[in-house]
């Protein structure tokens, strides 16, 4: 990871010859982050582009909280990549570029609600308060994929609860912070039969939370994405 850049209220870092690289590159370009106090504690971060730009995947990670947003075929186009916000529960926005992929990473003091909107070139990211709402795990699937992968899906209804992925060994746990389960989805699915590193998904109520343990088989790496309505994908591939 590179270093991440100071952000100042009001005003928009970019780099002059960004147009340039992005046509060189064959790339779109983040040149800009600017941040703006709402009401209501609220924090809207604008991210400007050198082109529009698809709505991103979005993560929300629990423990450090923090949002996470994947922007595919794009470049950075200004150092230090880290700036601090410091208003709301934004503390910093990072920006970290890994060959033509680039994720902003929204690091902040507490878990907070977020709302992703595309206008043409900016991505507006507003975060909010925690509301209380309760979200609820409405379906759980398992899919092979052709790679020889498997991807576990998640929907939930509303898109409340927030999620907290990591490994332990031949296990990848997920919990689902502030979610509810229906009995019907309390269930160990067996999935070692379609050939993919995972080879069972046990989903269960854990206090007020929702966990799941995905037990995996061999050498392998997984990643997870969540969208605004979420809907959570969960990768595991060889």
């Amino acid at each position: 990871m590179k270093s991440i850049h100071a952000l100042l209220l009001g005003v928009s870092l970019a780099l002059s010859d960004a147009p340039a690289l992005a046509q060189e590159r064959g790339a779109a370009i983040l040149e800009s982050v600017e941040y703006a106090a709402l009401s209501g504690g609220r924090v809207r971060v604008i991210l400007g582009f050198s082109e529009p730009r698809a709505e991103p995947r979005s993560l929300v990670i629990h423990r450090p909280a923090r949002i996470a947003l994947d922007f595919p075929d794009t470049r950075v186009g200004f150092r230090p990549r880290t700036r601090r916000v410091g208003v709301g529960m934004v503390q910093r926005v990072t920006a970290v570029q890994a060959r033509d992929r680039t994720r902003v990473v929204l690091q902040l003091t507490k878990l907070a609600r977020h709302e992703v909107k595309v206008r043409g070139r900016f991505v507006y990211v507003t975060v909010g308060v925690l509301d209380g709402r309760v979200g609820r795990i409405t379906n759980v699937e398992f899919r092979p994929i052709e790679s020889g992968g498997g991807r576990v899906v998640v929907e939930q209804s509303p898109p409340a609860s927030f999620v907290e992925t990591r490994r332990e060994a031949e296990r990848i746990i997920v919990d689902f912070i502030g979610a509810l389960l229906p009995a019907h989805l309390d269930r160990r699915l067996d999935v070692g039969d379609f050939g993919t590193p995972i080879k069972e998904i046990d989903t269960f109520p854990r206090g007020k939370d929702v966990r799941m343990i995905i037990i995996t088989r061999g050498p392998s790496q997984h990643f997870a994405y969540q969208q605004a309505t979420g809907r959570l994908a969960l990768v595991v591939s060889p």
